[in-house]
């Protein structure tokens, strides 16, 4: 196959491992800085399975004489998610959209610290949308930016923070409880 379905900052030539993205993208990787990332990769790599039947029959089950495991991010989360567990720069996320989509993937494999180092990256965008980044705050956990959030919604009227009847919800609001709700109710009216 082709190298170009490899993503270019993840194709070291001593890989152990290859991960797929969801668009088909492979990253080259190693079993034992996935493993002190995440306690699911490090299950993943421990389970010993002999080989079956049908495992030479899955053409997509190795690459390039490597064990292939499929991920349901896309490229771009993928390479964020390595960029974190990796010894190299932490990625910027340019959206709120990255934001969650590369929590969702730390939660997932339980990779706490990117959950962690992605704090300051969230509330970039607590300005511009304080309700969002305070749902999100309240999914994943992250006291501080629910309360840096919870303050920047004081600069809006309730009718612009607390969505009408009508109106399409940004799916993180589906996940947050009643009670992330009413405290900051509680908190707005208070101040």
């Amino acid at each position: 196959e082709p190298a170009s379905d490899y993503c270019p900052s993840f194709n070291h030539p001593d890989a152990d491992i290859i991960l797929r993205s969801s668009s088909n993208t492979h990253f080259k990787s190693f079993k034992t800085i996935l493993s002190l990332s995440s306690p699911i990769f490090a299950d993943m790599f421990l389970v010993s399975q002999p080989p079956t039947p049908s495992t030479f029959d899955d053409p997509d089950s190795t690459k390039d004489g490597l064990p292939v495991v499929p991920l349901s991010g896309t490229h771009s989360s993928v390479k964020a998610l390595l960029e974190f567990c990796h010894p190299c720069e932490n990625p910027t996320l340019r959206s709120l959209e990255e934001v969650k989509t590369i929590l969702e993937l730390a939660q997932m494999y339980e990779i706490a610290f990117i959950i962690k180092s992605l704090e300051p990256q969230l509330l970039k965008f607590a300005e511009k949308d304080p309700m969002r980044v305070y749902a999100i705050a309240c999914i994943y956990e992250l006291k501080n930016v629910a309360i840096e959030a919870a303050k920047l919604t004081l600069r809006h009227p309730a009718n612009e923070m607390f969505p009408g009847r009508h109106t399409t919800l940004a799916s993180e609001f589906k996940l947050i409880s009643a009670q992330s709700i009413f405290r900051l109710q509680t908190y707005r009216e208070d101040c």
